[in-house]
């Protein structure tokens, strides 16, 4: 139990760091709006790469609507933050999104594994 706490301390000083190094390279002017939204981009892709690998690699489940779920939460922050950007906007989409994909689970999780698949296409 304490090498898996002294791991995920690990992750989390490396992951200040990193958020520290971008920081000073934006406020230096190293970084403009062009790389930071190619590392956005980059982000949001392992966000999605790690999730479906949880899905399909490690559950054994065949999701349809993965990429629609990462949608949902796409546009959720996109009209929530076209509105008010700030950060408890950018947070209110988060929950809308799971919201959704909560509903949508509850529904899921009394089909059989065909019905689940096509409910996920949603």
């Amino acid at each position: 139990m304490k090498k898996n706490v002294k791991v995920n301390i690990l992750w989390f000083v490396l992951l200040l760091a990193g958020y520290g190094l971008l920081t000073l390279l934006v406020s230096a002017g190293v970084l403009n709006d062009f790389y930071l939204q190619i590392l956005q981009q980059i982000g949001i892709n392992i966000i999605l790469a790690v999730g479906l690998n949880l899905i399909v690699g490690f559950s054994g489940q065949f999701s349809l609507g993965h990429a629609g779920f990462m949608a949902i939460g796409a546009y959720a922050a996109a009209i929530i933050g076209s509105r008010t950007a700030t950060y408890p906007a950018f947070f209110a989409a988060m929950v809308l999104g799971a919201l959704i994909a909560g509903a949508v689970a509850v529904e899921r999780r009394a089909r059989t594994q065909v019905m689940s698949s096509m409910i996920s296409m949603l």
